[in-house]
């Protein structure tokens, strides 16, 4: 993942733990951040200069707000209507296989493809928490069944 400020050409890649430096070409009251992945924009942040005075790290969220979340998914889940979000920009246009509808059927979940990763950690959680259910109702052999390009998997 990398983040760039608007004004700067110089972009920052995120460290394993999601941490980056942002060191400014131009002192200014805000600075505007863009955090992309895989060309694709995932969240915009306006990062004001006072909390640079902060003695611990300023956290941001890339999560704007979140329409599948923990929560949504055990509604879902609830209403028999859960999800497995997809990423794969190769078999996004590809469509299921005939496999991955069998399993559709049987353990009683839709496929959906995403095309862009936009909120992609509210898509990881909501993948958590359905495969958390997968699993507990047929066993931890489900996930070598479920596609593999899955989020989260």
């Amino acid at each position: 993942m990398i983040v760039e400020e608007t004004s700067s050409k110089q972009s920052i890649h995120l460290d394993g733990e999601g941490k980056f430096v942002l060191i400014p070409i131009k002192e200014k009251e805000e600075y505007n951040l863009i955090f992309t992945c895989i060309g694709d924009t995932i969240r915009k942040f306006k990062f004001k200069k006072k909390w640079t005075k902060r003695k611990r790290p300023k956290s941001i969220s890339l999560n704007d707000s979140c329409n599948f979340s923990y929560k949504n998914a055990l509604k879902d889940y609830k209403e028999g209507r859960m999800k497995l979000y997809i990423f794969n920009r190769n078999q996004l246009h590809q469509g299921l296989k005939t496999k991955d509808k069998r399993q559709e059927k049987k353990y009683n979940f839709d496929y959906m493809y995403l095309d862009s990763v936009n909120q992609f950690d509210c898509y990881y959680d909501y993948n958590q928490a359905i495969l958390k259910i997968l699993r507990l109702k047929h066993g931890h052999q489900i996930l070598n069944k479920i596609n593999k390009n899955v989020i989260g998997l």
